[in-house]
């Protein structure tokens, strides 16, 4: 089984039911000014199986996840991705 996320610059992001995904939100609850741009907190870590996002339909599961998140990586690989820049699901 696997998802395809279909981003607005044309690539397509597939992720499999083992594949690594974290999920960040902006955060800016710092008393310090200089750190409030940009600063993201992880909400997520896990896959497709993991029972925070875990639904009948898998793709639904990760889109609630994606539609609360920022920005999501997967296979540890440290590129962020934009939620606002998911063109799809499915």
């Amino acid at each position: 089984m696997e998802i395809q996320v279909h981003m607005s610059n044309d690539e397509t992001v597939i992720i499999k039911a083992a594949t690594p995904i974290s999920a960040y939100k902006q955060d800016n609850e710092f008393k310090n000014d200089y750190l409030k741009t940009g600063y993201l907190r992880q909400i997520f870590e896990g896959n497709l199986g993991s029972p925070e996002i875990s639904t009948s339909e898998k793709a639904v599961g990760l889109a609630g996840l994606l539609a609360y998140a920022d920005y999501f990586t997967i296979n540890d690989v440290p590129s962020y991705y934009k939620t606002s820049s998911i063109v799809s699901i499915g």
